[in-house]
């Protein structure tokens, strides 16, 4: 007969999310929307802008090369992305701001929803104890750069969940789905077409299907909303501020900027390619030695499975790392800091929880509101959040090796 406590850990396992977490979500999040409205900083600036870029479209006004707000608040999506907030330009702004502002506190809950699936089906041998705690350690590792995202109003969260989504109905080979859900994240950040290496490699190309309805779709509605010549007027000046964007955006957390300041290396402007192909260089060794340790598996399948998971979420990881781009692209760490987590509660070693207290000093604290502005000053100095990023790849990487992870 099976003992109370196994019993009640299954029950566990199968429930969404247990009932304390969710609660401590909730609770933080509300805790963040009062104090903002407290402290006069509701302002959710980069949603703003896509609330004010959709209202220009709408108006048939200029979209791209204008700020909206702030200096810094210029449009770069595709333009078929405003249709998607238009609907909420219809309403005051405070309250349109309200309503995203839940929206993306609901989108934290899914995503846990989906790791929790994820790291249950693919990387436990057993079910987890104590998941409350768990998950509770993961959302306070990214707490800062969550509050953040809620504070700013961007869509990393969203995007997050999205890329999750398409991961799920690939492993359950949906592929038009997954190709739809992968072609809105793209329409927002083309840079995660690099998730088509795993894709390719573990032989889901079919996506493509689907991603090609999904772009002939859009496409011929925004045709059919706003004509052929704003249509092809609005796409090239998306490509525009894709480009202004990326080499204008200052970083102090990716690789070149490290290189550059404790190595006095001077980063040519092409090196940032060099460096794509070298991520991809990495990304096929990571695959074949992933792959060969699959096929030595009991179940060979549920191993390829895994790896395409964990190849995903490490490349997802990375791209901060190698992009000019902003604090908050970090949240696409979040991942892989819950398979470090789990792998660190199930194996209880004593090194992972001092490599991740360590990591969680640069990671989870690098905020003036935390650590006063000198220290956070220091911090953006030294690409502090882009050394902890890297190392806690580099740590997922050596568990895989060392614990078996994938």
């Amino acid at each position: 007969m099976k003992s109370k406590a196994t019993f009640s850990m299954k029950k566990n396992s199968n429930r969404l999310l247990p009932l304390g977490f969710a609660i401590f979500v909730g609770a933080v999040c509300l805790l963040i929307f009062i104090s903002e409205n407290i402290n006069g900083r509701f302002w959710l600036n980069d949603f703003k802008v896509y609330y004010l870029a959709s209202k220009s479209l709408l108006q048939g006004t200029q979209v791209y090369g204008i700020h909206f707000g702030l200096d810094s608040g210029f449009y770069k999506y595709s333009p078929f992305i405003l249709l998607l907030f238009a609907p909420l330009t219809f309403l005051p702004y405070n309250i349109a701001a309200i309503i995203y502002f839940f929206a993306i506190v609901c989108c934290v809950l899914w995503i846990f929803v989906l790791l929790k699936h994820f790291i249950e089906r693919y990387f436990l041998t057993q079910p987890a104890p104590h998941q409350a705690w768990t998950l509770s350690a993961i959302l306070i590792f990214i707490l800062s750069l969550l509050h953040r995202e809620l504070h700013l109003g961007n869509t990393n969260i969203l995007l997050l969940l999205l890329l999750l989504l398409t991961i799920r109905h690939l492993l359950r080979f949906q592929y038009v789905l997954a190709g739809i859900l992968f072609g809105l994240v793209i329409l927002f950040k083309p840079f995660f077409l690099i998730l088509a290496l795993p894709m390719l490699f573990h032989n889901k190309w079919k996506i493509a299907i689907g991603g090609i309805v999904f772009a002939v779709i859009q496409l011929l509605v925004f045709i059919f909303l706003f004509g052929l010549s704003a249509t092809q007027i609005l796409h090239s000046e998306w490509a525009k501020a894709i480009m202004d964007h990326s080499t204008s955006f200052p970083t102090k957390n990716n690789i070149p900027y490290l290189l550059q300041h404790f190595l006095q290396i001077d980063v040519p402007s092409w090196f940032q390619y060099a460096l794509l192909l070298g991520v991809a260089g990495g990304y096929v060794v990571l695959f074949y030695i992933n792959n060969a340790k699959a096929k030595k598996l009991p179940m060979p399948d549920k191993a390829q499975d895994r790896n395409f998971i964990f190849e995903c979420f490490v490349l997802m990881a990375l791209l901060p790392n190698v992009l000019n781009t902003d604090t908050e692209h970090f949240l696409y760490t979040l991942p892989l800091i819950a398979l470090l987590l789990y792998a660190s509660f199930e194996q209880k070693r004593l090194w992972m929880f001092i490599s991740l207290g360590v990591l969680f000093l640069f990671y989870g604290i690098n905020s003036k509101d935390i650590v006063g502005a000198s220290i956070a000053h220091f911090f953006d100095e030294i690409g502090a959040l882009g050394l902890s990023n890297l190392g806690l790849i580099a740590l997922a990487i050596i568990v895989s090796i060392k614990r078996k992870l994938v």
